[in-house]
């Protein structure tokens, strides 16, 4: 059976630019993991420097009778699917959307198998969209602790969205693929080609969603899940990780909800040992996190022993104190739309960082980005709060570990005596590795100094400088003393004035000279 993708490629060595072409990411809510069915679609077409050109959202009724799934997940409810168009409805509008644009999700893999499942059920041929996931261009350019959309999107400076509301995913989605494409450059690997899509007559209104869900408590947890390191997974792992991810930022997650998201997980085929590796990944990087400030709050013990129990996996968190606080947490709003900016951002993430998204008391270092204008007003702000402004350059050396260190704590800084860094050295005599010695970055200035000579030595030479300076001195005065004899003997004046006077400067400067070098010789 043809596939519905065509999966295409972002990089920075692609050959075809995007430039000209159309871009509609889609979103999906489900009843389940797998299998299931699709109960909310969102769609919204882009072009590739990010101008929206239009948008689709609506609840799809899966058929009578059939459960929405997790409601405490997405918040859509069986009432609210009564009344919804359904699949083949809802394509009737989703088609305009996808015929002549490449197709954008987020985990496009895990997508594309419920968009097929679905289309399957209701006979409807699609297949070769040309196709581009975000998760996997983010894994390629990005260097961050996870690739979920809400960690990719904050490392790009875009706003916060509402999660799990299909709306709210594909509008993020839009904007990553498109920032990727304009600010970091990515090309796409092959020319897409466009398949023919099916149409069908639009025989119902679309129906968006009647409610929001509720807004997220502020707690610590709220941007753990863009923190905790990820290993590789499974697209199923990756939406299910998703899942736990929102949970998490909602609070915590408590007994019911894990208890209805491992029910979700296992109905989909991920159980027993796999998904308790899930579970201890998960709740390993909420503990790493929590302890990289050197501070564990009685808040963060709580949190981190509710959701260890509701996963399953108690121990490991088991006799974990409170410590004693010494201060907050490092929060870093990075401030530029460029892709160094992106860069640190995903950078501060890495380094288990907190990463704002705006000015609060609570952020501790501002950011500013070449692209960042001396008139922007928040860089006022932060000096009004006494918020430290900071280059990229230095925020590099001040907040981030240098790559070897990245692993240890630094050490603290020595401000009287530095130590440049050194290369080791290699002794091939020994074969042994020898370990840079410390050196002086600077010494104070001081004369230079005649090493002290022995006293016999040196006053031999005082005695040789004397020596010289009255032989210079005679040379002098026999000079002198032939001009006055020339002079008397009838010769020329003026010739005999001027010898004379040379001779007699020069018996002058001989006997200054001897005495000047020997207070020289005797130091």
């Amino acid at each position: 059976m043809p596939e519905v993708i065509d999966v295409l490629r972002l990089s920075r060595t692609g050959r075809f630019d995007p430039r000209g072409l159309e871009f509609t990411a889609i979103d999906f809510e489900t009843s389940a993991l797998a299998p299931g069915h699709i109960v909310e679609l969102a769609a919204v077409r882009t072009t590739a420097d990010g101008i929206v050109l239009g948008e689709l959202s609506t609840v799809v009724n899966p058929g009578p009778g059939i459960s929405p799934g997790p409601v405490h997940v997405h918040g859509i409810t069986r009432g609210e699917l009564d009344f919804a168009p359904t699949l083949p409805e809802a394509f009737a509008y989703l088609s305009d959307f996808l015929r002549d644009s490449v197709l954008v999700a987020h985990n496009l893999d895990f997508e594309a198998r419920f968009l097929r499942r679905e289309l399957d059920r209701y006979g409807i041929g699609l297949a070769g969209l040309p196709g581009l996931c975000t998760l996997t261009t983010a894994k390629d350019t990005l260097r961050l602790p996870n690739y979920r959309l809400a960690t990719v999107a904050r490392s790009l400076g875009l706003a916060d969205f509402p999660a799990h509301t299909a709306l709210g995913d594909a509008r993020a989605c839009a904007q990553v693929v498109t920032t990727l494409m304009s600010a970091h450059g990515l090309r796409l690997t092959d020319q897409p080609r466009f398949a023919m899509v099916p149409q069908f007559a639009k025989s119902r209104p679309l129906a968006p969603r009647r409610a929001t869900l509720p807004a997220r408590v502020p707690a610590w947890t709220a941007e753990l899940p863009e923190r905790i390191p990820a290993a590789a997974a499974s697209s199923l792992e990756e939406a299910y990780l998703d899942l736990l991810g929102n949970a998490l930022a909602d609070r915590h997650i408590s007994a019911d909800e894990a208890a209805a998201l491992t029910q979700l997980a296992a109905a989909a085929g991920l159980a027993g040992e796999d998904l308790r590796r899930v579970h201890t990944g998960f709740v390993e990087g909420m503990r790493t996190i929590a302890e990289s400030d050197g501070i564990l709050t009685a808040e963060e013990v709580a949190d981190l022993k509710t959701v260890a129990a509701a996963l399953d996996v108690p121990g490991l968190v088991a006799g974990l104190r409170p410590t004693k606080h010494a201060g907050g947490p490092t929060r870093v709003l990075v401030l530029g739309g460029e892709a160094d900016a992106d860069v640190f951002r995903a950078a501060v993430l890495s380094n288990g960082l907190q990463l704002a998204q705006r000015l609060t008391a609570s952020v501790t270092h501002l950011v500013a980005c070449p692209d960042v204008a001396d008139s922007e007003p928040r860089l006022g702000r932060a000096a009004e709060l006494g918020i430290p402004v900071l280059d990229v350059d230095t925020a590099r050396t001040h907040l981030l570990p240098a790559p070897e260190q990245q692993s240890a704590p630094a050490a603290p800084p020595t401000p009287e005596i530095h130590t440049p860094r050194q290369p080791p050295a290699f002794t091939p005599a020994t074969q042994q590795w020898a370990p840079p010695q410390p050196t002086m970055a600077f010494a104070p200035a001081v004369p230079p100094q005649t090493p002290p000579q022995p006293p016999a030595q040196a006053g031999a030479r005082t005695h040789l400088a004397r020596l010289g300076g009255l032989a210079i001195t005679a040379l002098g005065l026999i000079l002198a003393f032939a001009a006055a004899v020339a002079g008397f003997g009838g010769s020329a004046f003026g010739t005999d004035l001027v010898l004379f006077l040379v001779g007699a400067g020069i018996a002058l400067g001989g006997w200054y000279l001897g005495e000047r070098w020997a207070r020289v010789r005797s130091w």
